[in-house]
């Protein structure tokens, strides 16, 4: 469970948020206000951003999610630009507010997400500290290890005693 969240918690945060976030305007919007234009476009736009944490990669820059938190972010501005139009029209419901609110959280979601990917595939290299300083490891590399250490049998002689031969 922790490595499919690891892998896919870019996708799969935001698009509960999605959910959740579209499953909550429709319960609070009438069958009417559900289903105007700007709700359908805001409601579409908000899957669409989710479908691009999928595909859009983490980038190798300081801002590993600035691909993925960035597309989530103009989809937040296409979808402001939706409730702005709906306002010159007189058309503004809750559901767009709420559409709109959500897809502000998506983008917030998305990016602690990418943190989530980031820090979990990080290493700390003990022989590189300074001396002098202990060092804080967070994870450890996997290694390949022949299969009585992961049997987890213990071998018959420790190793620094075992003799090669």
């Amino acid at each position: 469970m922790s490595a499919l969240v690891t892998r896919y918690g870019t996708t799969l945060l935001p698009l509960f948020v999605a959910l959740a976030g579209v499953f909550t305007t429709a319960a609070d919007s009438t069958t009417g206000t559900l289903l105007t234009w700007s709700t359908i476009v805001q409601a579409v736009l908000l899957f669409l951003s989710t479908g691009t944490d999928y595909w859009l990669p983490l980038v190798d820059r300081r801002w590993r999610g600035a691909a993925k938190t960035g597309a989530s972010i103009v989809f937040v501005l296409l979808s402001a630009a939706v409730t702005a139009w709906s306002v010159t029209d007189g058309h503004v419901t809750k559901a767009n507010v709420l559409l709109l609110a959500t897809a502000v959280f998506k983008a917030l979601v998305t990016e602690v997400a990418t943190w989530i990917r980031v820090d979990a595939k990080q290493v700390v290299d003990a022989t590189a500290t300074p001396e002098g300083q202990v060092p804080v490891i967070t994870a450890l590399p996997a290694i390949g290890a022949d299969e009585s250490e992961q049997s987890g049998t213990v071998p018959d002689e420790p190793r620094h005693l075992a003799t090669s031969g």
